[in-house]
């Protein structure tokens, strides 16, 4: 897998690197709380800000995954476009695939302002539901570790 990175454009970021897993935490919805996003690769190619997701799949993504994540991106072109220099933002997963002859694929993300809205929109409603009480587990092993609701998700009776 190693190899298929060291091999791949990726791996020779065509630009300035701004950023490796660099935490970027901003404001994006009134009476919400900040949002922290921790970007993975940020570089500057001279025209555009390029962010770059690094993610590993155990088999190629589908269209069905890239938009299932789009969301993540999508936020964090909002975080970052006053830091942009009025520059075209760019966004990308770069997808490594742990199959027995793995693989590395680039999938641009474009900017679509409805999809942005209706992630913003979720956002809002989940603090919204949060706020309420109303809490509903979603463990994942992925993620609980270092979730700072493990407790009450644990203890939750339904």
């Amino acid at each position: 897998m190693l190899a298929v990175f060291q091999a791949s454009e990726l791996a020779s970021c065509g630009g300035t690197i701004l950023g490796i897993e660099e935490e970027l935490r901003g404001k994006l919805l009134p009476g919400c709380p900040d949002l922290l996003a921790r970007l993975d690769l940020t570089v500057d190619t001279g025209t555009e800000i390029r962010i770059t997701d690094l993610k590993t799949a155990r088999a190629r993504w589908s269209p069905a995954d890239l938009e299932s994540a789009s969301g993540q991106l999508l936020l964090y072109h909002e975080l970052i476009k006053p830091l942009a220099s009025g520059k075209t933002i760019s966004l990308e997963f770069a997808v490594l695939t742990k199959t027995k002859v793995p693989t590395l694929e680039r999938h641009p993300v474009p900017v679509d302002p409805n999809r942005l809205a209706r992630t913003k929109k979720t956002a809002e409603r989940i603090w919204q539901a949060i706020q309420a009480g109303n809490f509903y587990p979603v463990p994942s092993p992925m993620n609980c570790s270092t979730c700072p609701f493990r407790e009450p998700c644990r203890d939750w009776k339904g």
